[in-house]
C-alpha cells in the first residue's frame, strides 16, 4: 500500500517539524538619537542573529534637539547621561531636548527598526 520512501518520509516529519525555527530578518536593534536642533532624529541600526549591525533607518523624532552647553562649563547638560532613549514593551520613548517634548514609538517586531509614531 505504501512504498518504502512514504513511509519513509512519514517518520521524518515529526524530525522536521519539531526543528527549532529560524527567525528570518533582524533579531533586535540598537537606536540612538543625534540630538539635532534642526530636527532631533533616531538612527536605528538591526541586529542580525551572529551580532553584526547594518543600519536601519532615520526616523524623525518630531521636535528638535539641543547640543551640548558649551557656553557655561559650569552648568549641567542634562543630556550628557544615560536613559535618553528608553525601551518598555515593543515601545520606545525618547525626549526632544530642544522643543522640550517627549514622544513614543511602537517598534515592529518583525523589524525593529521600524518605529511608527
Amino acid at each position: 500500500m505504501f512504498s518504502k520512501l512514504s513511509l519513509l518520509c512519514l517518520s521524518l516529519l515529526p524530525l522536521v517539524s519539531a526543528a527549532p525555527m529560524r527567525r528570518a530578518g533582524p533579531i533586535g536593534a540598537t537606536y540612538v538619537i543625534n540630538n539635532d536642533a534642526s530636527g532631533n532624529s533616531i538612527l536605528a541600526s538591526n541586529i542580525a542573529e551572529d551580532g553584526t549591525l547594518t543600519f536601519g533607518a532615520v526616523i524623525p523624532a518630531g521636535g528638535t534637539g539641543l547640543h551640548g552647553n558649551n557656553t557655561n562649563p559650569d552648568a549641567g547638560d542634562p543630556l550628557f547621561s544615560q536613559n535618553a532613549i528608553k525601551v518598555v514593551n515593543g515601545y520606545l520613548f525618547t525626549v526632544n531636548s530642544g522643543s522640550n517634548t517627549a514622544v513614543m514609538f511602537k517598534i515592529n517586531p518583525e523589524n525593529p527598526s521600524d518605529l511608527t509614531m
